[in-house]
């Protein structure tokens, strides 16, 4: 990073792939302000309670990727419903969620702004 203060920076973005990141590395998240678009794939340790962190960037947030995150069940599905500001959502193969298409209607239901991709097709993953 360039000298000077960290505070001049911004993070727009988060992606990550084949990552070991869980639930408590979300804690981080708290405090963000300008977080746009997050992007998470195969990332085994991403679980509902991660999910759920993600309500401290409910004010920045417009999109979202859920790719293979085999620890996410229904119930962290429901915890979408805190982002209220999302424009885009894509998820794809979360194999522990039961009923993809409950699940999807009722996050079009609780956003119906937001643009919402729910999948369980393992051979169509958009990367």
């Amino acid at each position: 990073m360039p000298p000077g203060s960290f505070e001049a920076f911004k993070i727009e973005e988060i992606k990550a792939e084949n990552a070991c990141i869980m639930a408590r590395g979300f804690e981080y998240f708290n405090g963000l302000k300008d977080v746009k678009k997050i992007k998470l794939v195969n990332c085994e340790l991403i679980d509902d309670t991660a999910l759920a962190k993600l309500s401290y960037l409910r004010g920045s947030l417009k999109e979202l990727q859920l790719v293979f995150l085999p620890s996410v069940t229904d119930v962290g599905i429901t915890y979408l419903y805190l982002l209220e500001n999302l424009d885009d959502l894509y998820i794809n193969y979360l194999p522990k969620v039961k009923d993809h298409k409950l699940g999807k209607k009722l996050l079009q239901e609780k956003l119906p702004n937001c643009k919402i991709e729910f999948l369980q097709e393992p051979d169509e993953i958009k990367t």
